[in-house]
């Protein structure tokens, strides 16, 4: 899901704890979670200024596309897209990487990468991984 930082901030403001991790365009970051996390999100930052659609690929270590979210609501001022990763499958997943890329497209239609961002998870809360 994307979100905003108004959420994020109402959120944070209602006592939930948000956990935020924000690898350069082109780099990585190590990440995890805690038990107590309510929300877990990723900010991916570019030069949105030019951009009239995004989307958003999920890929695995290898770079295979595991799904995507096509023309994602963002504004182009932000100067980030702030994606959720649902809280309850980041805990009970096993240690992985996930390539989060943002896509645009020109007019006539050719995709052009805008960023690939990786996070290299490590499992950190006891017991076996669920998924």
């Amino acid at each position: 899901m994307i979100l905003s930082d108004r959420f994020l901030k109402q959120a944070a403001g209602q006592g939930l704890r948000v956990r935020e991790y924000a690898p350069p365009r082109g780099g990585s970051v190590q990440c995890t979670v805690s038990a107590d996390d309510d929300v877990l999100v990723g900010r991916l930052t570019a030069d949105l200024s030019s951009m009239k659609r995004l989307d958003l690929s999920i890929c695995n270590s290898e770079g295979a596309e595991q799904f995507r979210l096509a023309d994602i609501p963002f504004s182009p001022a932000a100067g980030s897209i702030l994606f959720e990763q649902p809280i309850q499958y980041a805990k009970g997943a096993p240690s992985e990487t996930m390539i989060a890329r943002l896509l645009t497209f020109d007019q006539a239609g050719a995709e052009s990468l805008v960023g690939d961002y990786t996070f290299i998870h490590t499992r950190t809360i006891p017991g076996p991984a669920a998924w």
